[in-house]
């Protein structure tokens, strides 16, 4: 049995990422008709990268869950949902690469983690790979990643689950 903190978050069941304060729910499939539609976007939306490629990720503005700031990048290929990116945030995060550190970096990993594992029937592991922390959490429909990706970026919001 999930906690009600995930539950009303993610449906384990199906992988519906449930936003209650915005009568909405998120899910791979989603048209973006539909999502233009919802309170969230309505509110939250603040800008959308074109990569070039058939890919459009939609940025939102931070919202609060249970005490954290966690920000959504939604990716849609064409104009349906097909990867869901949620990253907790705070001011003192890197804004750009000048003001990027490793322990500001450090600081949003473990901040990630401890977001995370208030799933309290799934245990995390932790696991370095390619020298890089990563905390793995299996979840129903597969795993949960958080870690910071060793890929050359031009922003600075590298760590994301």
């Amino acid at each position: 049995m999930a906690s009600i903190f995930w539950d009303t978050l993610i449906n384990s069941e199906n992988g519906v990422i449930v936003l209650e304060s915005f009568t909405t729910r998120l899910y791979k499939g989603m048209k973006w008709n539909q999502l233009k539609q919802t309170d969230f976007y309505k509110e939250k939306y603040q800008n959308i990268g074109d990569v070039k490629t058939g890919y459009f990720w939609y940025h939102f503005k931070s919202i609060e869950i249970t005490g954290y700031q966690v920000s959504f990048s939604l990716c849609f290929l064409g104009d349906q949902l097909d990867i869901i990116h949620m990253n907790t945030c705070e001011s003192t995060d890197a804004k750009d690469w000048n003001d990027w550190t490793e322990e500001k970096e450090m600081r949003v990993f473990h901040r990630n983690n401890a977001f995370l594992i208030r799933i309290p029937e799934m245990p995390p592991t932790q696991k370095k790979e390619n020298t890089l922390p990563k905390l793995h959490l299996p979840v129903s429909l597969g795993k949960c990643v958080v870690g910071l990706r060793s890929e050359k970026c031009s922003q600075p919001d590298r760590n994301q689950f």
